[in-house]
């Protein structure tokens, strides 16, 4: 009987790299939206008719894969091909994010509105020099540098001569910022709520304004700083700079706070290779940001 019941029993088998198949239904139109928002959100247009077209065989081909996802964000994010009528995805690319950067820390100023008033400031320049006013003149100077800088951004950060976090010092280094944030005590608070999505605390605010003012040596966020400049370093170069990207990445890319568990797997990797692309990756492949949940 006994062997009869054991040679009856079922044998439970294995086999690997077999998961059930996901039953739900994802749409070519979600499909699409998909593509149309990934476009949008890394170099600022719409796909054409033919991109749309290859972009969404590719992914529903690849059965919409992290793999193709990955594939796609990272072509519009370096692609270095010619698009007829167009510069190339790599330019288009740092281009928009140079916009998104300037629209969120100086307001979106133009360009020709930089350039016009760097003409201003050469001009003044020349004019002290002019005069024998070397010290009024070393301040226009500064000035020129520091539009031009900022000018710099998306050829310098495309061409991987800067990093994420020199794009943000030269962002709160210019004439602009200064202006947008006039004097110390709204400029301590600014950059506090620009870069780390918090105001300081009484003691930081009072570090920093030391700090700025009167070149007093002090410690912020861990961080020792003796003047403005440095000031400026490490506001754009702490723990807590990379932990405000963070936020940023996921308040204009998923309309959310991340949770903290998520920043704490974000700032695993990007606190060390600072690559803010592979961030924004990171985001873009997920169901939530492609809508397939």
């Amino acid at each position: 009987m006994l062997l009869a019941l054991s040679a009856c029993e079922k044998e439970e088998i294995f086999i690997p790299d077999n998961d059930p198949l996901d039953d739900t239904y994802i749409s070519t139109l979600q499909v699409e939206n998909y593509i149309n928002r990934i476009f949008i959100d890394l170099i600022g247009r719409e796909p054409l008719d033919t991109e749309m077209a290859l972009e969404l065989t590719t992914l529903q081909n690849a059965e919409l894969s992290e793999e193709a996802r990955r594939s796609l964000i990272e072509k519009l994010q370096s692609d270095v091909a010619i698009i007829p009528g167009d510069s190339t995805y790599q330019r288009a690319y740092y281009y928009r994010l140079f916009e998104v950067v300037k629209a969120r820390m100086i307001e979106g100023v133009e360009n020709d509105y930089l350039l016009e008033d760097r003409n201003n400031f050469v001009n003044s320049m020349q004019a002290a020099m002019a005069s024998g006013d070397s010290a009024n003149a070393a301040y226009h100077r500064d000035q020129v540098n520091e539009i031009d800088a900022v000018l710099a951004i998306p050829q310098n950060y495309m061409k991987d001569s800067i990093g994420i976090q020199e794009v943000f010092y030269r962002m709160i280094d210019n004439y602009v910022y200064d202006i947008i944030n006039m004097n110390t005590f709204n400029f301590v608070n600014a950059t506090f709520y620009d870069l780390f999505y918090r105001f300081p605390t009484q003691q930081e605010y009072d570090i920093s304004f030391e700090m700025i003012e009167n070149n007093v040596s002090g410690v912020i966020v861990g961080m020792p700083g003796t003047n403005r400049g440095e000031f400026m370093e490490i506001m754009s170069s702490s723990s807590q700079f990379y932990e405000g990207l963070i936020i940023w990445a996921y308040q204009s890319l998923l309309v959310r706070e991340p949770s903290a568990a998520e920043i704490q797997y974000h700032m695993s990797y990007f606190a060390s290779d600072k690559n803010f692309q592979e961030l924004q990756m990171q985001i873009m492949i997920t169901n939530e940001y492609a809508n397939f949940e």
